[in-house]
């Protein structure tokens, strides 16, 4: 349509173009080559008139490049009574721009010899028709891509097309549609396509049509073919709207036919599936209203399918649990999260509550979220023991801290026994053995002496060490940071591995238990680290804010991959680091750990102050 009012336009240009042209009009002397121009001659070359030398090659000068040989033999030609004068070429003004002109001459030959004498001829701009000319050309030629492409779309289309004239009958069909139907051009013109159409649909397509016409297409509704030479049936999704020619007079009827029977299918399967599932299956708008929900909701919730249609979903939801949901839906779903299920508890027709498991999968009509399909599993059971799980691993937790007191008063009670008993004891023999030294009378037997004296000192030191392993006095009568000065301290003068302690703090309000758990968590790391990482630096970092301690132990290792960690510890190997997991829990702190192999690895723990 577009391109027929292009045609008209630019037809009408041209005739405009014909009819008002200016005709410059010039004589040239072939002996003296002098040229004469009228007014409208200088208008039609872009030249003023005291630039004009009155030369033939003052107007050669002036025409296009490409132009003038051919321009020089049509004049020639003239000039030898070869052919009439009637020729266009361009001209190119002084501004640089170009222009089209036509020139007519006739040729004056002398009476006596014959040779020619004079040139009489005309020049006209034609440059808006041949403008005119060129728009009408390139306008054809996209009205011919433009019906080129329709019949290419509709004959190739995946979507059926087909044209009706005002009285429904058929006079076009595209081959998608032939080949949905089975039928020929033949027998699908007239009313020959409504035996197309499966029986029990026909009254249905009668029905609908005049909707979708008055909607404009936008109403769309559902019927079968019988394709009529294999007897297949095709869903199709129906649209049909007016169509008016050039003068916008109704001239019938162009409909689609969508092949959907895939969607059918698909549609068919999933309500067989869902009728069918233990789970409970749900389909809601984005109101929350319910559109459609399992059979399986009457054994699960103990409401029968109609008494939930248009109910609102979080209506039925424990109070607790509607946030729950919201955030699952709007963040998870909408916003495209990885996780989209979520734990909630749903009342009962009884009145009691069952605990769900809900998996939501949003469903977008043109890039708009429109409706929610859910899955709901029954997990009351499951949630159930994982309460009792719960329940014994936090018994389970007690009696592990309740065994690590123990443990740990058990140890300060064997090396308060070993410090008052057995190295007093040991002191007091030294003592003695050292008076018995000085008896002149057992200079016989001081080498002996001397032997057991040095004994009971290499027994007496092992106490020390015994009784600091046990429970050093210093945690007790100093505190967790001194106690940890000490430590690293005594680890670089046993192993010779450079221990680096940093801390800005004096002291740390944790109770006793609290204090014993974390020295005994970063004394069996620093065991780990000299037992498996050999690693030449150990830094040790305190730090603590309003609220929390933080504890970083790094090493220079070798590393390790902390994915196997946990089948390390399943095998023994890793037992000591999982004992410090066990024991941080115990005091509700948390523990990471991150390690790189060849670079080494970091372990942090975090525990909240008294």
């Amino acid at each position: 349509k577009k391109a027929e009012e292009d045609l008209i336009a630019s037809s009408e240009r041209l005739r405009l173009a014909t009819t008002t042209a200016n005709i410059g009009i010039w004589e040239w002397d072939v002996l003296s080559n002098k040229l004469i121009w009228d007014k409208t001659m200088f208008k039609v070359f872009g030249i003023a008139e005291n630039e004009f030398n009155g030369t033939f090659e003052t107007w050669a000068s002036t025409v296009h490049p490409d132009d003038i040989d051919k321009a020089n033999e049509e004049v020639q030609n003239a000039l030898q009574g070869l052919s009439k004068l009637n020729m266009e070429f361009r001209v190119i003004w002084p501004d640089k721009s170009i222009r089209h002109v036509q020139g007519d001459a006739i040729v004056i030959n002398d009476p006596v010899s014959g040779e020619p004498i004079k040139m009489i001829g005309t020049n006209i701009d034609i440059t808006e028709r041949k403008n005119a000319e060129q728009e009408i050309l390139e306008t054809k030629e996209q009205i011919e891509v433009s019906e080129a492409k329709f019949k290419s779309y509709t004959e190739k289309s995946p979507v059926a097309i087909y044209t009706t004239d005002v009285n429904g009958d058929c006079n076009y069909a595209n081959k998608t549609w032939l080949d949905i139907t089975g039928m020929t051009n033949k027998e699908a013109f007239g009313k020959g396509w409504l035996n197309a159409l499966h029986p029990e649909d026909i009254e249905h397509v009668n029905s609908n049509w005049y909707k979708s016409v008055k909607t404009k297409g936008k109403w769309r509704f559902e019927y079968r073919f019988i394709n009529k030479k294999n007897k297949e049936i095709t869903w199709v999704e129906g649209t049909a709207k007016k169509m008016f020619n050039e003068k916008n007079e109704f001239i019938g009827y162009l409909g689609t036919n969508v092949n959907i029977t895939e969607r059918i299918k698909a549609e068919e399967t999933y309500r067989l599936l869902a009728d069918n599932s233990n789970d409970i299956i749900t389909l809601q708008n984005t109101n929350n209203q319910l559109k459609y929900t399992s059979p399986s909701v009457e054994n699960i919730l103990g409401y029968k399918q109609e008494e939930l249609a248009d109910t609102d979903f979080l209506e039925l939801i424990h109070k607790d649990d509607v946030k729950k949901i919201d955030k699952t839906i709007n963040k998870n779903v909408l916003e495209d999260e990885n996780s989209n299920t979520v734990e909630y508890r749903i009342r009962h027709k009884n009145g009691h509550y069952v605990w769900l498991e809900e998996s939501v999968s949003p469903v977008f009509k043109k890039g708009q979220v429109v409706s929610f399909v859910t899955t709901n599993r029954d997990i009351s059971r499951w949630v159930l023991a994982k309460k009792e799980i719960q329940d014994y691993q936090s018994s389970l937790q007690k009696l592990t801290t309740e065994l690590s007191l123990t443990e740990e008063k058990q140890k300060k009670e064997i090396a308060a026994n070993i410090h008052d008993h057995l190295s007093q004891s040991l002191v007091i023999s030294k003592m003695r053995i050292s008076d018995l030294e000085r008896k002149t009378e057992l200079e016989n037997i001081q080498e002996d002496l001397s032997f057991i004296k040095d004994h009971i000192s290499s027994a007496l030191e092992n106490s020390r060490k015994i009784t600091y392993d046990l429970s050093p006095p210093v945690l007790y009568q100093l505190g967790i940071i001194d106690t940890l000065s000490w430590f690293a301290g005594n680890i670089e003068n046993k192993y010779g591995i450079k221990f680096e302690f940093n801390t800005s703090i004096d002291t740390i309000n944790l109770n006793e238990f609290k204090s014993i758990l974390l020295f005994r968590c970063i004394q069996e790391a620093v065991t780990n680290t000299i037992k498996y990482a050999n690693a030449s630096l150990i830094t040790l970092n305190i730090e603590k804010d309003e609220e929390t301690i933080t504890v970083t132990l790094l090493d220079n290792g070798k590393g390790f991959d902390t994915s196997k960690l946990s089948n390390t510890i399943s095998s023994g190997s890793g037992f000591g680091l999982f004992a410090v997991k066990e024991r941080i829990k115990n005091m509700n702190g948390e523990l990471f750990i991150t390690s790189e192999l060849n670079v080494g690895t970091k372990i942090k723990i975090c525990l909240l102050l008294e």
